[in-house]
């Protein structure tokens, strides 16, 4: 939100990103937080407190691009009095996933969006998705010939100081990330992969892992688990590989599509990617490459990308993942569809 937000000011758009949160939430950019009175314990007041706020910001703009929260009835009688257009912002398959988190409300859960989804996008004036999967998703289920428009997920794009060369060492190292390693990542399949592998290799695993994750890895050496680092650690790490990981396991969530921040951190950083999902990189870009989980696939592609620098790929990478031209163009397609001249004056 902060970096969107960063955008449209060097844009020089009037964009307002905003993130509603709980009183003294640790961490958070006081340009874009808007701080609840409410606990977020007592959920009611909570909802309630967000949908007046938010009820009340939008008579101050012209469009609202709304997070779609699941099964959520608050959602539909906010739309219901609404009175700009709102576009809902998908960022999952949201029945895939209720059923993933399980639980004994999964069902109730998974009947209640269905049923709230199909009314709320018939209120909406479009919808918004990072993917084209979750895009056909979204329609499908609503039933809803809406507008519809993709804005991948993006980062700020900062050139590199140095033009470094992508190491040709012996002995390849592989960097895996994730802030916490669920399901989705495929860590056990990259574990599986390397079994089946006597290739030499040095695989950086950053992250919280749990102990049976850590037991998977323990007995072979070439795996080297950091735990949770710094992101300036995990910089200085990802100039000494060759090849970052994406995730392999998107096929739990039903999903085969995803454009992961993981991904774009790993590209603006120089590293080329090797996943087990496609992304928004049509089949030209050099430096993502969407495969199966196996260990001699990943060391051919990293030796394909051998001879470019750190900053060609980024440069390269650039018009797929900078926020700020990501954010140029879903304006312009906004203006394009609602086409009056107000929304260049007032807020979005």
């Amino acid at each position: 939100m902060s970096v969107e937000q960063r955008a449209g000011k060097r844009l020089g758009i009037e964009w307002a990103a905003r993130f509603f949160v709980p009183a003294g939430t640790p961490g958070c950019d006081a340009n874009v937080v808007v701080e609840a009175t409410a606990s977020v314990s007592n959920r009611l007041s909570f909802k309630r407190e967000y949908y007046t706020w938010l009820l009340h910001e939008s008579r101050r703009c012209n469009v609202l691009l709304l997070r779609y929260l699941r099964y959520d009835p608050f959602q539909l009688r906010f739309l219901q009095r609404c009175p700009i257009p709102v576009f809902l912002v998908h960022h999952t398959l949201e029945g895939p996933q209720i059923r993933q988190e399980g639980g004994r409300l999964a069902p109730l859960k998974g009947f209640l969006d269905e049923l709230l989804v199909k009314r709320c996008h018939a209120r909406a004036a479009g919808v918004i998705a990072v993917t084209e999967e979750i895009a056909r998703y979204e329609r499908e289920r609503s039933g809803q010939d809406r507008p519809v428009f993709l804005y991948p997920n993006g980062i700020e794009y900062k050139a590199l100081p140095h033009d470094e060369p992508l190491p040709a060492d012996s002995l390849p190292s592989i960097l895996f990330v994730a802030s916490r390693f669920v399901d989705w990542h495929g860590l056990d399949k990259v574990v599986d992969a390397a079994r089946a592998s006597s290739s030499p290799f040095k695989l950086h695993v950053v992250g919280a892992i749990n102990s049976e994750q850590e037991k998977a890895m323990r007995d072979d050496s070439r795996f080297k688990v950091h735990g949770v680092l710094p992101p300036a650690d995990v910089e200085a790490l990802a100039s000494r590989c060759s090849v970052g990981l994406g995730s392999f396991a998107l096929f739990r969530k039903d999903m085969h599509q995803a454009c992961t921040l993981k991904v774009r951190e790993y590209l603006v950083a120089g590293l080329p990617v090797f996943s087990g999902h496609e992304d928004v990189f049509d089949g030209a870009f050099p430096y993502y490459r969407h495969g199966t989980c196996d260990i001699e696939e990943i060391l051919a592609f990293s030796r394909t990308c051998e001879g470019s620098s750190r900053r060609q790929i980024a440069d390269a990478a650039r018009p797929w993942i900078d926020k700020e031209q990501l954010l140029k163009e879903l304006h312009s397609e906004l203006l394009s569809q609602l086409d009056f001249g107000i929304l260049k004056s007032r807020h979005v």
